[in-house]
């Protein structure tokens, strides 16, 4: 589900994310979808500020565009950088329908429409992966983050031969799914699908370059291609819901009914039907009854890896938890955090900035250390950002675009922090510039022909980051 590790630290500051400065039971600071942080309001027809049974989240590092599953109005929505948000911000654009107050599903499907648009997951080349559970397939929109065509076409299914096909499979085989959620996207394009009717994880490798109705390449949960059924041990699920990947090529794995979440090492060169050998929420592979507590979870509904950090949407218990250090846990190891509930014995639901409710498959931690998390049954989405009374902040003087025949542009700006700026530092891409001054600061940015996104940041004297200042330069 959501991007990839490698397309996750595309940005050149990911050494300052701060993945341990959630603390237990924090506030939300930004919420989409409602107005305030004490509204669950739906709006039928829906609007471009109005979200239903929200599920998935993925942000595009390059610009910060946000994307949503608002899966009842059967549509994926597109929002601003995250870092111009505002409470109930408006959506600017729409896939699966034409525009911002539809919500049609049509039957049979076309390559425009989706039906319960659940689960997402974002590339590095702006593809967009979207599972469309309600017609068994996976869509791929390319140019995702640019797009302003109305009724945007996907360019890619699985799952179905083509884009009007809609019906389960009567047997399961390579190429068919039923009711897929979870997607994910590795470091090396393998695209993972939780496909949860049929019990069973695919594996699609290099996605990017499938045809329509491509098989997949590998399948756990079974022992072949050709198997559905249910269970309990180390190489079986019962209705996997969403995937995750960490650092060192773990497949971590939301088994809802076995209230567990299973590990797969070295997931991308397991055979058909390997078996898992690290799990979480129970205490081994022959237990499944679900709980409330730092150690046990009832129906986990989403997963997502960063570095050696896991969280878990532990959906039965309204809550989110976090394991780490992920290479030394052992089976059955406790949380060191959790979000939405005071400790990790209560499951209260009231509608403020603390709590959610019933939240489904979408979790991120973005690359400022905030984390988003979908709050289904009140139709809204909100981040979790630590940081949000000590950040340092750093801006960028002159216009935000800029045009340049000149391979280096100089630009300067003001940075500053409630105890002192450590350091300021200029990227395009990958590629770092040289920064000159803190409080006020300089740098000659080295430019490519095209489009070039120029990010600044600022970190102050107890390590904190600042969020990115942007400035997009046209260099012709």
């Amino acid at each position: 589900m959501k991007l990839s590790i490698a397309a996750l630290f595309l940005c050149g500051f990911s050494a300052s994310v701060h993945a341990d400065d959630i603390l237990t039971f924090p506030s939300a600071d930004l919420v989409l979808g409602q107005n305030g942080l004490t509204g669950f309001l739906e709006s039928d027809p829906p609007t471009a500020t109005s979200l239903a049974d929200v599920a998935d989240i993925v942000i595009d590092t390059a610009t910060g565009k946000v994307f949503l599953a608002d899966v009842e109005n059967n549509r994926v929505l597109r929002y601003p950088d995250k870092d111009t948000l505002v409470n109930g911000n408006a959506a600017e654009y729409a896939f699966g329908q034409a525009n911002l107050t539809s919500k049609a599903s049509a039957f049979p499907p076309t390559a425009t429409s989706l039906s319960g648009a659940n689960s997402l997951a974002l590339d590095s080349s702006g593809r967009l992966w979207v599972s469309d559970p309600d017609n068994n397939r996976v869509l791929m929109y390319t140019s995702a983050v640019t797009r302003t065509d109305p009724a945007p076409a996907a360019s890619i299914v699985l799952g179905q031969v083509n884009f009007t096909t809609a019906g389960a499979p009567g047997l399961p085989d390579a190429a068919t799914m039923s009711n897929p959620v979870g997607l994910h996207l590795d470091a090396n394009g393998n695209l993972w699908v939780a496909d949860i009717s049929l019990n069973r994880v695919m594996r699609f490798a290099n996605a990017a370059s499938l045809a329509n109705g491509a098989t997949c390449s590998a399948v756990l949960g079974q022992a072949s291609f050709l198997s559905s059924a249910s269970g309990t041990s180390a190489a079986s699920f019962s209705s996997p819901i969403d995937l995750t990947t960490d650092a060192s090529g773990t497949l971590w794995v939301a088994d809802q009914n076995n209230h567990r979440i299973c590990g797969f090492p070295s997931a991308a060169s397991l055979a058909n039907g390997s078996p898992a050998t690290r799990v979480l929420g129970q205490p081994d592979f022959t237990s499944t009854t679900s709980g409330r507590s730092a150690s046990r979870i009832s129906s986990p509904t989403g997963v997502f890896a960063k570095g050696n950090v896991l969280w878990v949407l532990d959906g039965g218990n309204n809550r989110a938890l976090r394991f780490a250090p992920l290479p030394t846990l052992a089976n059955g190891a406790r949380a060191t955090t959790v979000v939405g509930q005071p400790d990790f014995f209560t499951s209260n639901t009231p509608v403020d900035a603390k709590h959610f409710f019933s939240p489904f498959v979408g979790i991120l931690g973005d690359n400022d250390g905030a984390l988003w998390i979908p709050d289904q049954a009140r139709r809204r989405v909100l981040r979790f950002d630590p940081e949000v009374s000590v950040r340092p902040t750093v801006k960028i003087k002159g216009p935000r675009r800029v045009t340049s025949k000149r391979g280096r542009l100089r630009i300067t700006g003001k940075a500053s922090a409630d105890t002192s700026v450590a350091s300021v530092t200029a990227a395009t891409g990958l590629v770092a510039h040289s920064v000159r001054g803190l409080e006020s600061w300089k740098s000659r940015i080295r430019l490519l022909p095209g489009r070039n996104v120029v990010k600044v940041v600022a970190v102050d004297g107890l390590g904190k980051r600042s969020r990115p200042a942007r400035m997009i330069v046209l260099q012709r």
